[in-house]
């Protein structure tokens, strides 16, 4: 049998049994042989193709293991980008630009802003700073983390939001200390009350916005994302159908309903399960259930065990009721969902294994796979309980280090010394649990190398110096965070056995990288690119040469 592709030099295969080899081919979409050069000879015809590495090397495509790829389609392609910006002004004349280059919106959206650029320079969030830029349609700009809203006046009107009204979502309308006005400041899933200002997007909207992120993410080397929430659920969930019917979707794509126990019933579960048995595509399921406990440490929305530094007293409060949660989460595992849990703060993650154990002390199941994301306040108590429950790490490497613009303003304002030992990452390896690498796109840069590289320094991207050096104790080995971010990313997905590593029978998912990152200055990482990105043997994306 000749194959069609064969593959020479270096290639990292994510196989723990064997995590090198000199050689691989491919037929029919399929990896046929893994192994040294001279055994892949026999493979080679007069029409097989030859790639070699070169100075690089072969991996398998990557997994992003918590993104919002829809979300973030919609906002790349129809709403105003303040990410990076770094002062209020600039964030008002950027909104006031993107105004007057696309008059006549029925409304207007945005993402990006810093809680610690408002906080730095003094300011606050307000409804009349927008209203001079926009006064007479809605307009919503998000935080870049995605918890918090600032919206106009006019949004709150026609939200119907104003004096003396109570949200009844997991969330905060954030009043006027003076007035009890809405200030034009939401937090977390009170953002729920502002949107029913605007109407979601489309079907049609989110398959056009869709395929030039999906190019865009597999240039870099993913192949394979995980979207815990579709928000706009309906719309966004029938678009990634409809692209996978068409054979548009090249991602192979896994995503998740959101349940809230503070305000659904176990009815929504059983909606969830009609629709995930409703469609088995090739590139698209929807399988997962994901909860959100708390909110974030920037906005003092997190749930601690013990007081915020700078706030006496206050812990902050969990987004719904232990027991409103276990009996939600008990009944998604009773109906063959896997959970995905957003808790960020320790006593939000101490809730969310609380469940997971209430979960299983009835029939358990020994494949279950359930999984918490962020894990940024963490005790060791808790880390070895997450372990004996075989959970798993969807971590954020991308966010490991002492971020200049927030961490002292924010994140040790707020945690104090806890700050100092925040988002452990190798006392996941040390208790042997399954990590996942996830940027949490689009609140950071989705390219994979970036959060690789952060996990092996727990460095800034290139800081050579490592002044932004945050508990090297917790850095993991190259080889390591390669694995979470391939192998382990599909287990995740329950993909393990058709994808995540270079070894005979799974689908040919691979990249090739400019370099060996394994035998490169770790601060580099982040230098290193994809030259071609190949799902199921078909070149997806090949880097152009420049002249």
């Amino acid at each position: 049998m000749f194959a069609d592709t064969v593959l020479k030099g270096k290639v990292f295969t994510s196989n723990r049994a064997a995590l090198r080899a000199d050689a691989a081919a491919i037929k029919d979409g399929t990896f046929v042989y893994v192994g040294d050069a001279q055994g892949v000879e026999e493979f080679i015809g007069p029409d097989t193709e030859v790639l070699e590495s070169g100075d690089g090397m072969f991996m398998p495509g990557f997994c992003d293991a918590h993104m919002h790829f829809s979300s973030g389609a919609g906002q790349f392609a129809y709403e105003i980008d303040i990410v990076g910006l770094e002062t209020v002004d600039q964030y008002i004349d950027t909104i006031r630009e993107y105004v007057e280059k696309n008059p006549g919106r029925e409304f207007y959206k945005g993402m990006g802003w810093d809680n610690a650029v408002f906080e730095n320079e003094g300011k606050t969030q307000t409804k009349e700073l927008l209203d001079a830029v926009c006064p007479d349609v809605p307009m919503l700009i998000g935080s870049y983390d995605g918890h918090s809203y600032w919206v106009n006046s006019k949004c709150l009107e026609k939200a119907g939001i104003g004096l003396g009204f109570v949200s009844k979502e997991a969330g905060t309308i954030v009043l006027d200390p003076e007035t009890q006005e809405p200030t034009g400041l939401v937090r977390d899933w009170a953002m729920n009350d502002v949107f029913r200002a605007i109407r979601p997007y489309t079907v049609e909207e989110f398959k056009k916005a869709t395929l030039p992120l999906q190019d865009d993410l597999i240039a870099v080397g993913l192949t394979n994302i995980y979207e815990p929430i579709l928000r706009d659920e309906e719309t966004a969930q029938m678009a990634l159908e409809e692209l996978d019917i068409e054979h548009k979707l090249k991602l192979k794509v896994t995503s998740g309903f959101y349940c809230k126990p503070e305000s659904e019933t176990l009815e929504k579960i059983d909606r969830c399960a009609k629709v995930r048995d409703s469609y088995h595509g090739d590139h698209y399921q929807c399988n997962n259930i994901k909860f959100v406990l708390d909110g974030v440490i920037e906005s003092g929305t997190a749930y601690l065990k013990d007081e915020y530094t700078d706030k006496p007293g206050f812990t902050g409060k969990p987004n719904c009721t232990p027991e409103a949660y276990n009996e939600m989460v008990k009944y998604a595992k009773e109906q063959g969902f896997q959970v995905h849990v957003h808790a960020i703060g320790d006593a939000a993650i101490s809730m969310a294994l609380d469940g997971f154990e209430y979960a299983q002390a009835t029939d358990p199941v020994e494949d279950w796979r359930p999984t918490i994301t962020h894990l940024q306040v963490m005790s060791d108590e808790d880390i070895d309980r997450f372990a004996v429950l075989k959970g798993i790490a969807a971590a954020n490497p991308t966010w490991h280090f002492k971020d200049p613009v927030c961490y002292e303003s924010l994140e040790h304002a707020q945690l104090g010394d806890r700050a100092e030992s925040e988002y452990p990452l190798g006392k996941f390896w040390d208790r042997g649990m399954v990590v996942t690498t996830a940027t949490d796109f689009p609140v950071s840069n989705p390219d994979p190398m970036e959060g690789l590289e952060v996990g092996v320094t727990r460095c800034a991207p290139g800081d050579v110096s490592e002044e932004t050096l945050l508990d090297a104790n917790q850095r993991v080995s190259v080889e390591d965070m390669i694995c979470a971010g391939t192998i382990n990313g599909a287990y995740q997905n329950f993909l393990e056995d058709r994808i995540g590593s270079i070894e005979v029978g799974k689908d040919a998912d691979f990249v090739l990288m400019d370099r060996d990152i394994t035998a490169i200055d770790p601060h580099t990482i982040h230098e290193a690119q994809c030259l071609m990105t190949v799902i199921d043997g078909k070149v997806m994306y090949k880097k152009e040469v420049e002249a």
